[in-house]
């Protein structure tokens, strides 16, 4: 799946942040990270055909505003369990993960597909949500548009000498059209 990072390279620190941010890049050295604590890494993507790609998720830790914007972060965290999540407006996705001192636990969110949806937000690589509704609603759109044109071309080629083969058309195009629509959304691209 492509992806797209903050295009700025700028700071992900969010305005109000409650914690230290510093870059994070995984195949770098292992942060410095102060004594009773550990580190939060958050990689937030969206897909490039988001319709939500200006929106910018916001990331906080416990309740409170961590980093905002797409990238990789470190949130610098005391030991323990924490609450992450994942929101604009309301909360969107959350987990409850335990930090170790010293330890760096990676998290990834996914923007969804959809302007409104959720996304997705876990540990390891995390796929879009949101894309195969939208392949399984243009699949039924092309196959009912050629249904109905199937059926309305039904009378001209059965009074005419039109060859039978003909009738095949419609129907195997709207299954071809309908298995690339669905490969293309389900297709997967890192």
């Amino acid at each position: 799946m492509t992806q797209v990072d903050d295009p700025s390279g700028g700071d992900l620190t969010h305005p109000q942040g409650a914690y230290q941010i510093e870059r994070y890049d995984p195949a770098g050295p292992p942060p410095q990270l102060p004594p009773g604590h550990g580190g939060i890494a958050v990689h937030t993507w969206c897909p490039p055909q988001s319709a939500r790609f200006t929106l910018a998720p916001m990331v906080g830790v416990d309740g409170r505003p961590a980093t905002y914007g797409f990238g990789r972060a470190l949130i610098v965290v005391p030991v323990g369990e924490r609450l992450v999540e994942v929101q604009y407006v309301s909360p969107l996705r959350s987990t409850l993960i335990t930090v170790s001192e010293g330890e760096v636990v990676p998290l990834e969110y996914a923007a969804s597909y959809e302007a409104f949806g959720a996304g997705a937000l876990g540990r390891g690589e995390q796929r879009p949500s949101g894309r195969m509704p939208i392949a399984a609603a243009l699949t039924f759109s092309l196959v009912l548009g050629l249904g109905a044109a199937y059926l309305g071309f039904l009378p001209f080629l059965l009074v005419d000498d039109a060859p039978t083969a003909l009738l095949l058309v419609p129907p195997v195009l709207g299954i071809v059209v309908g298995i690339l629509v669905f490969r293309r959304g389900t297709r997967r691209r890192r």
